[in-house]
């Protein structure tokens, strides 16, 4: 009975523990989302039209210091230049959460609100999570944690896709302005524009009776998909351009929603 006691003690005091990092972990995570929107904001008010601006590639190359894949995030800038649906086209962060692999994640002020202690707790009660739920809550989605660079970028057009029957979609594209500051300082670094371009093709597959009753489903979930591969092709373009700073590694991650 005593060892049972203690088992059990000890099980309370290191979930307790547990349950106090998920919480400190995860608030600093939110916190430092919260900090990237509020810069994003007070920079993207601040930004020029693009054609006042040189290329920003151009403009950062020779100021920025490459690294890994979270060295660089991004943050959208809210703007009234955007398709009126429910996709996220401005107002989020972009970069790299490190889950199973390395993804690329977009989270709108919704996902920086942070935890009580309660919650903590209670998410925290199987000792078998225990690992990967402080892994995750310590570095946050996205890993800020590991950002050197905020890029902040404000685009002032958007030409979304147009349906085009049996052709195709044209494809959508957008011109920004943005620059990069120190993160989580917030110094500017390098400012200029850029150019956003959809992928040139977005697949879907079908079911159907016939190969051909299928190739028209096909098409027809694609035609349903092409608004919201344009908008991660929205998101994903500012931090594309600038893509090096993360190396491959994030190019590759980027390079999936942004055509050439």
């Amino acid at each position: 009975m005593k060892k049972l006691l203690v088992l059990v003690a000890t099980y309370l005091a290191v979930w307790g523990g547990i349950a106090y990092l998920f919480h400190t972990f995860t608030n600093a995570a939110a916190e430092r989302g919260r900090h990237a929107i509020a810069l994003g904001e007070e920079h993207g008010a601040q930004l020029k039209a693009p054609d006042a601006l040189p290329p920003l590639e151009e403009a950062c190359k020779a100021k920025l210091t490459p690294g890994d894949t979270g060295t660089l995030a991004a943050y959208v800038a809210k703007t009234t230049v955007k398709p009126a649906d429910d996709h996220s086209w401005d107002g989020v962060v972009v970069g790299v959460a490190h889950v199973l692999r390395d993804d690329l994640v977009r989270e709108g002020p919704a996902r920086f609100g942070g935890t009580d202690l309660q919650h903590a707790l209670l998410y925290n009660a199987n000792p078998v999570d225990w690992s990967r739920h402080l892994t995750q809550a310590r570095l946050g989605s996205p890993n800020l944690g590991a950002a050197r660079y905020l890029l902040v970028a404000k685009y002032f057009s958007l030409t979304p896709p147009v349906n085009e029957g049996t052709d195709g979609y044209t494809h959508g594209r957008g011109a920004f302005s943005a620059r990069v500051l120190a993160f989580p300082g917030g110094e500017v670094l390098c400012e200029g524009r850029g150019d956003t371009h959809m992928k040139e093709t977005v697949s879907a597959s079908g079911r159907a009776a016939t190969k051909e009753e299928a190739q028209a489903q096909a098409r027809e979930n694609a035609a349903k998909l092409v608004p919201f591969v344009f908008s991660l092709s929205v998101t994903t373009g500012p931090l594309h351009t600038l893509c090096f700073v993360g190396g491959a590694p994030l190019c590759r991650l980027t390079e999936q929603w942004v055509g050439g």
